[in-house]
C-alpha cells in the first residue's frame, strides 16, 4: 500500500481519511466524532461495506441516529 500512496497513521491529527468499517453504534458514535475532529483539514470519511453504510443485518434499532 506504501507504494500506492497509502500510509496508516497511528493518530488521526496526521489522516486525511477516516475508514469506518462496521457499523456504528451509540457507544462508538463520540469516539468517532472524537477522531473525525482531530484530523487536520481537508477531512473525509469513507464507509466501508453495508454494515458501516446501512447498518447492514444489525439493522437500524442498532444504529447511532441523526
Amino acid at each position: 500500500m506504501h507504494r500506492l500512496g497509502f500510509f496508516i497513521t497511528p493518530t488521526p491529527r496526521t489522516a486525511d481519511i477516516l475508514l469506518v468499517a462496521g457499523p456504528v453504534s451509540d457507544a462508538m458514535r463520540i469516539p468517532l466524532v472524537k477522531a473525525y475532529e482531530a484530523m487536520p483539514t481537508p477531512k473525509r470519511v469513507m464507509a466501508i461495506g453495508a454494515c458501516a453504510i446501512s447498518g447492514g443485518v444489525f439493522g437500524p434499532g442498532f444504529m447511532a441516529s441523526g
